[in-house]
């Protein structure tokens, strides 16, 4: 249905992230960490977060997953 007054419409800024880390070129990984990171993850790691309104908060939700996959087993 087409939107009416009354802003049904508005233009709602877009609120997803995704970040990535580098670990084929991270200068701060001993050689051990990233032997291992690039065998279970490749060479970059990625997380997305779009659960909020706030890209904010969703910057921080996803930092907070990048780093779950980073440490994970």
């Amino acid at each position: 249905a087409p939107g009416g007054p009354g802003g049904q419409q508005a233009t709602v800024p877009a609120s997803r992230v995704e970040i990535s880390f580098d670990i084929a070129a991270s200068p701060s990984l001993p050689e051990w960490a990233r032997a291992r990171l690039l065998e279970r993850l490749g060479p970059r790691a990625t997380a997305v977060a779009e659960d909020e309104r706030s890209q904010l908060r969703n910057r921080q939700i996803a930092r907070e997953r990048l780093a779950e996959r980073l440490r994970a087993e």
